[in-house]
């Protein structure tokens, strides 16, 4: 398809978003599947140039279906290992998130006691005139 900005291509952007979103794990078989699907998808939208977003569904189905198909033939091994993967790398991501907050508090804590410390040893200057008193 051209790289135009025409409703029908903004309905076909919009069916494999939907589709791509609905995944809980991206990988190559994943991947490969959308490939094959966008492509398919294309090629109707190429022969069917009036062809819409819910043309689209109606010929290939909801996004939902689609991916509980894929689901239902895809292999379980692969899809719980994949799914391990994600839940790790998930839990991962938000400790190092926790952890650089919890170092950037304690961080600007210890720069604000320095400053405190700083400000109050900080010794007020002040002119003292000395005067000698006549007779003295």
């Amino acid at each position: 398809m051209s790289k135009g900005n025409t409703k029908q291509e903004r309905d076909l952007k919009r069916y494999i978003k939907e589709i791509r979103s609905l995944f809980p794990t991206f990988g190559n078989h994943e991947k490969e599947f959308l490939s094959g699907l966008r492509v398919e998808v294309e090629n109707y939208a190429l022969s069917y140039p009036d062809s819409d977003y819910l043309q689209f569904i109606s010929c290939f189905g909801e996004p939902s279906v689609i991916i509980s198909d894929y689901f239902a033939k895809a292999d379980f091994s692969y899809l719980s290992k994949r799914i391990r993967i994600t839940k790790y790398l998930k839990i991962c991501s938000a400790a190092v998130v926790i952890l650089a907050v919890v170092v950037a508090g304690i961080k600007i804590g210890i720069d604000y006691k320095g400053y405190l410390d700083a400000k109050e040893a900080y010794l007020a200057v002040k002119e003292t005139e000395i005067q000698q008193f006549p007779g003295e």
